[in-house]
């Protein structure tokens, strides 16, 4: 049976059918599992940013130059770091996709895992990440 509001039992189907916490042990083992994923998907999301913005350098024609809106538009991309940058960025959108797809179980312990590994993950990845400018990233993904 499928939850449509938030309940706190041990017992939860996870992502698959084979992924039932049965026990207080499997449910618990699976929450650090889970605050580990979305540390990893925070790291991930730091780590593809670093690679694109060491890759581009300061983009040209920023709002400081008054040249026309058509010399704004940066030049089009090519290049192998340009694909890894792109599948990487396929993996993080995935990672997002799968812990909202965590959230959407209904349980409560997985929902507090869930933004307990991505404030751990921001804490220890994005917060300390001065030299990049997160703002100026684009991302279509609602988590990260």
């Amino acid at each position: 049976m499928m939850h449509m509001t938030f309940y706190w039992g041990t017992i939860a189907t996870l992502l698959f059918d084979e992924w039932v916490t049965r026990t207080p042990l499997q449910y618990y083992l699976s929450l650090v599992a889970i605050v580990i994923f979305a540390i990893i998907h925070e790291w991930l999301f730091m780590f593809r940013v670093s690679i694109a913005s060491k890759q581009n350098g300061p983009r040209a024609g920023g709002l400081e130059n008054n040249a026309p809106l058509l010399e704004k538009l940066p030049a089009p991309k090519s290049g192998v770091w340009d694909i890894i940058v792109a599948l990487l960025y396929g993996v993080n959108a995935s990672t997002g996709y799968l812990l909202m797809l965590l959230v959407m179980s209904f349980n409560g312990g997985v929902f507090i895992a869930v933004v307990v590994g991505l404030v751990i993950g921001f804490a220890l990845f994005r917060s300390k990440s001065a030299s990049v400018d997160i703002n100026k990233i684009s991302d279509s993904c609602c988590v990260g």
